[in-house]
């Protein structure tokens, strides 16, 4: 779901969600919409690279990456060998 949410006066945000098996997960960040009187074109581009931008009148709001502004997928980790080593070491 992307578009803008104005409701009364105190909600005016932008929502961006994205559905992932099921599950649907809302940007991590608080981006404002346009709250003037005019009407406005709200793009959202999700690229293969796994980055996005948000543009509003073909002009770039926001812009960065799926691992980091959603929690859609677990965080990276590196496999450490020595990490075990000094767990048996230590008990």
């Amino acid at each position: 779901m992307f578009g803008p949410d104005i409701c009364g006066t105190q909600t005016k945000k932008l929502h961006v969600i994205l559905s992932y098996q099921g599950q649907n997960y809302p940007i991590k960040k608080d981006l404002e919409c346009e709250t003037d009187k005019l009407t406005h074109f709200y793009t959202f581009i999700l690229r293969p690279d796994a980055t996005y931008s948000i543009l509003i009148d073909n002009r770039e709001r926001d812009s960065g990456s799926m691992y980091v502004d959603w929690d859609i997928l677990p965080p990276r980790k590196i496999k450490d060998v020595r990490a075990n080593q000094i767990k048996e070491t230590t008990s």
